[in-house]
């Protein structure tokens, strides 16, 4: 408590009951009378209720990522072969100052992207991949620029990757248990691009991460990535020129 005379609207920093969790995949339904599991395009299209006369008709959709995507196109084909889906237009193009693109580490992760935008818009005229060449601010924000400046670009677009926003003061700083804040000093670029995409009627949805409402920080005793309740939030997802969409686990009845 606090007298009310000094204005102070919260207090944060002294709660030991709340804290933040990981988020483990679950390997079996719990007992609450849904279900988990495997969907397929049906499945979605009838949990989120998708009008059954809107599959995207007329509309590109835009992914945003970096480096290599040699089994992409043809992970995608071999689903829409699956459930009879019809072949979306597929263009990908590559932007920043890298000379080369090395980087497979998330090639899984853009399969899952083009893949889910196709299940559920599956009659939408294209998808066109904007990428980094590599995992770097210079060029993910190349890859923005280019969205937001693409006369025909698509009006809808995804990134499902995130970074510590911004949090003036403590770039680079560590805290007394050891952990290096990860925050995005470059975050003013990315906001621009995203200011302009909005003015120009184009909507950028932004993962929230799996962590919850914690933010990705090094911890340098671990040698690793584990989420810490560092006061950050995920960014793109946190700007007000994003969508944030979040849920890694899909219960339904």
């Amino acid at each position: 408590r606090v007298p009310a005379s000094l204005g102070i609207s919260s207090i944060s920093g002294l709660e030991d009951v709340i804290a933040p969790g990981v988020n483990r995949a679950r390997t079996a339904a719990p007992d609450i009378g849904m279900a988990t599991g495997l969907t397929d395009p049906s499945d979605l299209w009838s949990i989120y209720d998708q009008p059954t006369n809107n599959g995207g008709q007329g509309q590109t959709m835009a992914i945003f990522g970096w480096g290599t995507t040699d089994d992409t196109l043809a992970d995608l084909r071999s689903q829409e072969n699956e459930f009879a889906l019809p072949a979306i237009d597929y263009t990908i193009s590559y932007y920043g100052p890298e000379t080369s693109v090395t980087d497979t580490s998330e090639e899984s992760e853009w399969s899952l992207d083009t893949q889910a935008a196709s299940a559920m818009a599956p009659d939408a005229s294209g998808l066109h991949l904007y990428f980094a060449k590599a995992d770097t601010d210079p060029d993910l924000v190349a890859a923005y620029q280019a969205w937001a400046n693409d006369e025909h670009g698509p009006l809808q677009g995804s990134s499902s990757w995130s970074m510590c926003e911004e949090f003036p003061g403590t770039d680079g700083l560590n805290d007394p248990t050891g952990t290096v804040y990860l925050a995005s000093p470059n975050q003013d670029q990315y906001t621009a691009a995203l200011e302009q995409a909005v003015a120009e009627g184009r909507t950028m949805f932004a993962a929230t991460g799996d962590t919850g409402a914690g933010c990705y920080a090094l911890a340098v005793e671990l040698n690793g990535y584990t989420p810490v309740p560092t006061p950050e939030q995920p960014f793109p997802a946190v700007s007000p020129y994003a969508v944030a969409v979040g849920g890694t686990v899909l219960f339904w009845d």
